[in-house]
C-alpha cells in the first residue's frame, strides 16, 4: 500500500463489494491458510466514516490532479518581471534601497487593485505613504484603508494579522521599509507563516516593501529593486538660458541647485523569486513631468515601463 492512496467508492459500494473476491492465488499463504483471509474489498481495507468502501488507487494517477485557481491574477503592466500577474492568496516583496523605485512599484500594485473596485489596505509603518502622490499613481483614495502605526513595529505587525483575518481585501500592503534592521530582525518568523496561512485560499494579496527580504520562502514572489540613473530639472544655467533667450524665472530654474527638481529615476527590478526571469527596467516620473515623453530615461528602450507616481504640488 506504500504506492497507494485511499479513494472513495461511487453510490453503490454493496455491489462492487459482493462483486470483488481477493484472488488467493496471489496470496503467500498456504492453502489453509488462505481459507481464512478476507473474501472482500470490504473485509480487506475496511469503510470509510460516511460508510462508502475505501478503493486503492495508484499514487501515479495522482499527478493529474491539480486545484484550480479560483480568482484571477492581479495584473501589473508596469512590472513584467511577474507576466500572469501578482497570484492571489500569495505574499509579494518588494525589496530595495530609499530611491530605488519599491515605493513606485508598491504604489502601482494598488492602483491596479483599487481601480478595479477592490478596498485595499495600508499599513503605514514610519509615515512613507503620502495621499497625493497616491492619488498622481492612479490609487482610488476613497477605497484605501489607512493605518498609521506612528513607527512601532509591533503595532505594524498586529494591525496587518488583524487585516488578513478579516478578509475583504484585495491587496493588504505592509510598509516596514524604514523600519530598523534590528527591530525587524527580531520578527520571528512564526508571523510570515501565519501570514501565509491566512491569505492562502483567499482573493487577498499581502505585499510587503521592505530593505531586505523578510517573509523568505513564505513570499511566492519577491523582486529586488536597484538605482540605475536619475534625472533633474535645473540642469541648464541662466547663461545657457540667457543665450536662448529664455528667461530664468519664466522657467523656474537657475544655477543654484536649490532650484533643481527630481523629474523622473530609472530602476532595474530584478526577480528574487523565482529567480529565473530575466530583469526589467522601470522608468518613475513626476506628475508634472517638464519634458515630453519621449525624453524619459530609458524610453526608447524595448522593454521599458513607465509609470507616474510622485506629486510636488502639495501645499
Amino acid at each position: 500500500m506504500a504506492n497507494t492512496a485511499a479513494a472513495l467508492l461511487g453510490s453503490d459500494p454493496d455491489f462492487f463489494l459482493d462483486s470483488v473476491v481477493w484472488d488467493s492465488s496471489d496470496s503467500p499463504l498456504s492453502d489453509d491458510s488462505a481459507k481464512l483471509a478476507p473474501r472482500t474489498l470490504e473485509d480487506k481495507v475496511g469503510r470509510s466514516l460516511t460508510g462508502r468502501a475505501i478503493l486503492p488507487v495508484p499514487a501515479s494517477t495522482l499527478v493529474e490532479f491539480h486545484v484550480q485557481a479560483k480568482w484571477e491574477a492581479l495584473r501589473v503592466p508596469a512590472l513584467p518581471v511577474l507576466p500572469a500577474g501578482i497570484p492571489r492568496g500569495s505574499i509579494l516583496e518588494l525589496i530595495g534601497r530609499r530611491s530605488s523605485g519599491r515605493t513606485a512599484a508598491s504604489l502601482h500594485v494598488l492602483a491596479q487593485a483599487t481601480q478595479r473596485g477592490e478596498v485595499c489596505a495600508v499599513i503605514d509603518t514610519n509615515g512613507n505613504f503620502h495621499p497625493a502622490s497616491a492619488a498622481s499613481a492612479g490609487i482610488c483614495l476613497d477605497r484605501i484603508v489607512w493605518v498609521r502605526c506612528g513607527g512601532n513595529v509591533e503595532h505594524a505587525m498586529r494591525s496587518t494579522d488583524l487585516l488578513l483575518h478579516a478578509g475583504g481585501f484585495g491587496v493588504v500592503m505592509l510598509d516596514v521599509s524604514e523600519a530598523g534592521m534590528r527591530i525587524l530582525n527580531r520578527i520571528p518568523l512564526s508571523y510570515w507563516f501565519r501570514f501565509q496561512r491566512a491569505v492562502e485560499n483567499t482573493p487577498t494579496i499581502l505585499l510587503v516593501t521592505t530593505r531586505a527580504s523578510q517573509a523568505r520562502s513564505c513570499a511566492a514572489n519577491a523582486i529586488a529593486f536597484e538605482l540605475k540613473s536619475h534625472r533633474w530639472s535645473g540642469s541648464k544655467t541662466s547663461a545657457d538660458l540667457a543665450a536662448a533667450g529664455e528667461s530664468v524665472y519664466a522657467n523656474g530654474i537657475g544655477d543654484s541647485p536649490l532650484f533643481r527638481l527630481l523629474q523622473s529615476i530609472e530602476t532595474t527590478a530584478r526577480p528574487q523569486r523565482p529567480a529565473n526571469r530575466p530583469a526589467h527596467t522601470l522608468t518613475v516620473r513626476a506628475d508634472d513631468w517638464l519634458g515630453g515623453e519621449n525624453d524619459l530615461p530609458g524610453k526608447a528602450a524595448e522593454g521599458v515601463s513607465v509609470v507616474r507616481v510622485f506629486n510636488r504640488n502639495v501645499a
